[in-house]
């Protein structure tokens, strides 16, 4: 039996020390003994290639734009860093979806559209001030529209969708609208919303439960419609509060310029 264990252990310890001179001559220089012993461990240098590749994985970041990683597990660009002045916003970045366009984002970049992808939720202040967009589809994602979010534009209309609740202060001063369509969604236009443009129209949901002062001052309106009983400020349109003073007296309604005796409000 001793005789046995023996001859074990001596096979046992020339099969290691052939293996530690084969791994020995794998990069010797002789080809014959690299070809003999090449077999032994190229399932190894396989593996180790394949462990290599894996480290070598770089995950590369959209370059035209910075932004943070929530702790919800979303992200908020917060700078645009392209140069292209017809822009699409992607969805997602690295799997990672876009909810928030943080503030400032794509202020001053000379824009001329924009697409805003059904991921935003929130649009934050002053976003995309002073850029040259005409038209600009807000998706059915968005529920706030932040302060100064699309001032001094070039804007003809804006149709808000019924996700949104709330239209920040100066959300749209400064732009060429004609026409914009306020869903019942909206409970809250900020301070100069619309300031300065060319409405001549516009119809108050009766979801609004207070308007800022000024909200649509320097426009052509000739006829403002209430659909609920919010608050008015006394100069919603001008200074004078003459409508304000109609609308206590007679409620929701439409009131056109032709009810007034003094100067015509705007």
């Amino acid at each position: 039996m001793e005789g046995l264990t023996w001859k074990i252990k001596k096979l046992f310890l020339t099969t290691t020390l052939l293996l530690l001179v084969l791994k020995v001559c794998t990069g010797c220089g002789n080809p014959w003994m690299e070809k003999i012993a090449s077999p032994f461990f190229e399932e190894e240098e396989e593996n180790n290639t394949e462990d290599n590749d894996k480290d070598d994985i770089i995950v590369i970041d959209n370059p035209d734009y910075t932004y943070t990683i929530e702790s919800t597990g979303t992200i908020t660009l917060t700078d645009y860093t392209g140069t292209e002045t017809d822009v699409t916003i992607p969805a997602q970045i690295n799997g990672i979806p876009v909810t928030a366009i943080g503030e400032t984002a794509f202020q001053g970049k000379n824009l001329t559209s924009v697409t805003i992808p059904t991921s935003v939720t929130s649009i934050g202040v002053s976003a995309f001030q002073n850029n040259q967009l005409t038209s600009i589809t807000i998706p059915g994602s968005v529920t706030a529209i932040g302060n100064g979010a699309f001032m001094y534009n070039q804007l003809t209309g804006v149709a808000i969708p019924g996700s949104v609740t709330t239209i920040g202060d100066n959300a749209f001063t400064g732009n060429n609208l004609v026409s914009v369509t306020i869903p019942n969604s909206v409970t809250f236009i900020g301070t100069q919303a619309f300031m300065n443009n060319q409405l001549t129209s516009v119809t108050i949901p009766g979801s609004v439960t207070s308007i800022g002062n000024q909200a649509f001052l320097y426009n052509q309106l000739t006829s403002v419609t209430f659909l609920g009983s919010g608050t008015i400020p006394i100069n919603f349109t001008d200074n004078t509060g003459n409508l304000q003073t109609l609308y206590a007296g007679n409620g929701p309604g439409t009131y056109t310029r032709t009810v007034f005796t003094s100067a015509a409000w705007m």
